[in-house]
């Protein structure tokens, strides 16, 4: 009943009549990750968790105690200092010094093309292209099979992204 109804139907993009709109909630807004989830998808998408002095190996950034085990990734991406329980401290705006970090940094591009890494193995692994464009682009980051759409298009490509994949993550 409630999928048939004429709300549930209503598209979620912006339209002519609510693109300034922001604070009805009349369509979707994109957010950003938070930098402790953004952290954690990057360690689960390469496979390459990030060590935390003191913790067991594989704890992830959302289950740090305290900011005394935060690192350079996640004052960059502004955690905030947990003065208090509010996420009003939390800023969602990138900065340049992000861009230039993600570009250049040594600790995620070390996660990237480290020769263990899910996007390493999966580039430079065998099968027909159809096949490897599965495996690198939809299990591992979507958790899904791709749509019957998209494996068509991606058998009929003539251009493989196979080995930019690294660098696309």
């Amino acid at each position: 009943m409630i999928t048939t109804s004429t709300t549930y139907q209503l598209d979620s993009s912006a339209n002519v009549d609510n693109l300034d709109e922001t604070r009805g909630h009349s369509r979707f807004y994109p957010q950003g990750l938070s930098a402790e989830m953004l952290l954690d998808s990057i360690d689960q998408v390469t496979s390459r968790p990030t060590a935390y002095g003191g913790l067991p190996v594989g704890t992830r950034a959302m289950q740090l105690p305290d900011e005394n085990y935060s690192n350079q990734f996640l004052k960059l991406f502004r955690t905030p200092p947990r003065e208090s329980a509010c996420e009003c401290e939390r800023t969602a705006a990138p900065s340049l010094s992000q861009s230039l970090f993600s570009l250049n940094d040594s600790f995620l591009l070390g996660k990237i093309f480290d020769a263990k890494s899910t996007a390493t193995a999966l580039a430079t692994a065998g099968g027909d292209h159809a096949e490897r464009i599965r495996r690198c682009s939809w299990l591992p980051f979507r958790d899904r099979q791709p749509p019957s759409k998209s494996k068509r298009r991606s058998s009929t490509s003539p251009r493989s992204p196979i080995p930019r994949l690294p660098t696309a993550i």
